[in-house]
């Protein structure tokens, strides 16, 4: 299999245009935002370079600073996913032995032919499972595609033209 190489072109005007306007050391969320939405679409087994244009005289400090802010920007990005991913794990457990207690408690319920109460907690115990087992099918895979494509933008090649 030949794997393909997506070339993402980054064109700055001036090197102000790099970096954000409160902290001259982080890299321009607008930037950063344009070169994830870059990265859509594309296979993660593909190599991915970023191709910066200057438009002005660049030195050889900031060439190291810019790729230096990328790489960091999108390694705090993956840190932020993990956390995230870790809190959700936890709600989804929550979750979890909620319904598994609700769905126990209607079967006690219906025991003592308490019919109302019992459908009600047999409901509340099933919705809660379910948004447990729909967030671990569908909300991780895309959380974790975009972890993926973060490893990506972290390690990829940045060229200087």
């Amino acid at each position: 299999m030949i794997k393909e190489t997506k070339y993402i072109d980054i064109t700055l005007d001036n090197y102000s245009d790099s970096v954000s306007k409160f902290n001259k050391n982080t890299l321009n969320e607008e930037l950063s935002k344009y070169i994830f939405k870059e990265c859509t679409g594309v296979n993660l087994k593909n190599k991915i370079i970023l191709r910066i244009k200057p438009q002005f005289n660049i030195t050889k400090e900031q060439k190291e600073s810019l790729v230096d802010m990328i790489r960091s920007n999108y390694g705090t990005d993956i840190s932020e996913n993990l956390i995230h991913i870790k809190h959700e794990n936890i709600k989804k457990l929550l979750l979890i032995v909620i319904g598994i207690i609700f769905v126990l408690l209607s079967q006690i319920l219906s025991l003592k032919n308490i019919i109302i109460i019992n459908e009600v907690f047999l409901i509340i115990g099933w919705v809660a499972i379910w948004e447990a087992i729909y967030s671990i099918i569908f909300v991780d895979l895309k959380r974790k595609l975009d972890i993926k494509r973060l490893k990506k933008l972290t390690t990829c090649k940045i060229e200087f033209i």
